[in-house]
């Protein structure tokens, strides 16, 4: 439920507070310690959203952006992202006690490991991610992401606490 938000409305608020975020990183020697907790939700949720219609599941872990992946789930749970929370806990279980290391190079490691089952679950996963939008109205990350910093603003008389 998009909260009656057209898909572009959803879709530009996201890409908005990306541009925002983006420039507010330069401005800081890319320092994420800048931004502020919803800044951080954007960011951790759309850096997924980019590794894993790029890559699938595998390439969203291979890079750096894996290291964040605990934090990438609180966004998630931030933005009532329920579906695609549960989609990525279930790609967690591929990983030793279901949690990648937060070391990239331990990672890879981790993911040369996980045999053929483990990345045919990933593959299989990915897939279910990229069809989320069609099978799942209102669940993609768009939606989630757009719906969560609407409704902020709607409900907030100031923008974002500014950190720097």
């Amino acid at each position: 439920m998009n909260a009656g938000y057209s898909e572009e409305e959803l879709e530009q608020a996201v890409f908005r507070h990306v541009e925002g975020i983006n420039r507010k990183l330069a401005d800081n020697d890319y320092s994420i310690e800048c931004l502020s907790d919803i800044e951080k939700t954007v960011l951790f949720a759309y850096e997924m959203e980019l590794e894993v219609k790029n890559g699938g599941l595998h390439q969203y872990f291979y890079n750096s952006t894996g290291d964040s992946w605990k934090e990438m789930m609180n966004a998630l749970r931030a933005i009532g992202a329920e579906r695609l929370l549960s989609l990525f806990e279930a790609a967690l279980s591929v990983f030793p006690g279901g949690a990648p290391s937060p070391d990239r190079e331990e990672r890879w490691k981790q993911l040369d490991q996980i045999g053929d089952a483990g990345a045919g679950k990933l593959e299989q996963l990915s897939q279910e991610y990229f069809g989320m939008h069609e099978e799942h109205p209102g669940q993609d990350i768009y939606d989630k992401l757009g719906t969560y910093l609407l409704s902020r603003q709607k409900s907030s008389t100031r923008p974002d606490d500014e950190m720097c």
